[in-house]
Formats: structure tokens, sequence, C-alpha cells
């Protein structure tokens, strides 16, 4: 069975690779504004989607996911907002 990959347009292409390039200059700059890394990974994370959402080279479900992604794997979880409940479902 032969795997065929999706046909992007130069759109998408660009999208593709500037999300990741933006979630890693801003990840890794963003310490000397006084970020911790929480806030780091969030503000990341927001410009990945964005790019992706504007760029679409995946479906838009599927970014919307990266969230729920980065929560449960734990790189993301600041319980200083959220409610108690919302708290024992994560942890």
């Amino acid at each position: 069975m032969l795997l065929t990959l999706p046909e992007y347009d130069a759109r998408q292409r660009a999208g593709l690779i500037l999300g990741p390039l933006l979630f890693i200059t801003i990840s890794l700059t963003t310490e000397s504004l006084g970020l911790d890394a929480e806030q780091r990974w969030a503000a990341a994370t927001v410009a990945l989607m964005a790019t992706w959402w504007i760029t679409e080279p995946m479906p838009l479900w599927a970014t919307a996911c990266l969230p729920l992604i980065k929560v449960s794997s734990g790189i993301i979880i600041s319980t200083a907002f959220m409610s108690s409940i919302i708290r024992i479902h994560c942890l």
C-alpha cells in the first residue's frame, strides 16, 4: 500500500515551515522579556496556532487540539488560574 502525502500549495508550505520556526524562536528568545517557562511556551503555542490557522497546512480541528496535547503531556500546567474541578481532570 502506497502512502501519499497531501498536495500543499505555497501558502500551506510556508505555514508548515514558518509555524515551528516561530514556535522555537519565541520559546527561546522571550526569556529576556522576563517571562517564565509557562508563559514562553504559551506565547509560542499561540504563534504556532495562529500561523497554522491562517495558512492551513493542517486541518483547523487538528490545530485547535495543540493546547490539549501540550496540557495532557505536562508541558504546560499552570494551576494558578484553574478552578479545582479543572485541576482534578488535568492532573
